[in-house]
């Protein structure tokens, strides 16, 4: 993976971030390869000692991300955030599998800060990534892939003077 970020804060209540990432699936994700013995229990009759192996092609494609976010300071001790992110599907339709459901393309977030204390800090975010379907032509079958997710943590900044 290669990244190139930045941030600029044109004041004191205001900070803007950009990054853009080019994920190299290509080189790690070609084939998939597992092995695992079914029953290793000789008492379980015609399934003892029987192996497993499988191998699924991916064929992943590069991928290239953009994010953009920004945090506004309401007052000393809350922050606002809200964020973007838009990528390419590096998913091939042929060789999409439900495993590996990797197909969102777009991400919103949101979410605040609170301070508490010099030290101690709680904040809380949000991250939606709207439904996407894709079909595999080998297969026809669908895969439709949505997230929500959410953070709560709590953090103290040792080595901060109160």
């Amino acid at each position: 993976m290669f990244a190139l970020g930045t941030t600029w804060k044109p004041n004191d209540r205001w900070k803007v971030s950009a990054d853009l990432k080019q994920i190299n699936w290509a080189a790690v994700m070609d084939k998939f390869s597992m092995s695992f013995d079914a029953d290793s229990n000789p008492n379980n009759g015609a399934f003892a000692n029987t192996t497993l192996d499988v191998t699924m092609d991916q064929n992943w494609k590069d991928q290239t991300v953009i994010m953009l976010g920004g945090q506004y300071g309401v007052t000393k001790y809350l922050v606002v955030r809200a964020g973007y992110n838009h990528a390419s599907n590096p998913v091939p339709n042929k060789n999409l599998n439900p495993l590996f459901p990797a197909t969102i393309t777009s991400h919103y977030t949101t979410g605040l800060g609170w301070k508490m204390a010099p030290q101690q800090k709680v904040d809380v975010s949000v991250t939606i990534a709207p439904e996407v379907s894709a079909t595999n032509p080998n297969t026809g079958i669908t895969t439709n892939h949505s997230q929500f997710n959410w953070q709560l943590m709590y953090s103290y900044l040792w080595g901060i003077k109160k």
